[in-house]
């Protein structure tokens, strides 16, 4: 997650929700990057309506995906891993 996290930022984002299984090791890297549009939550929090989402967990190279509630997308999301 950290080596897309720049590049992300330089596009000028309204916002940013960085998620992990704990919010703790989210808020890190949010304190790392120290950046206005940065948020942080638990991956059980992550709250409806993104565009963009974006697995940036190693699951994604075993072919697994993480288990995440459709509602967190817009109508017209889209995702990467």
């Amino acid at each position: 997650m950290r080596g897309v996290l720049l590049p992300l930022l330089q596009e000028n984002p309204e916002y940013v929700v960085i998620a992990y299984r704990t919010q703790s090791k989210a808020q890190e890297l949010v304190e790392l990057f120290n950046s206005p549009v940065l948020s942080s939550c638990a991956l059980d929090d992550i709250p409806a309506g993104f565009d963009v989402v974006i697995n940036g967990s190693s699951a994604g190279l075993a072919g697994e995906a993480p288990d995440l509630s459709p509602e967190i997308l817009s109508k017209d999301a889209c995702c990467y891993d």
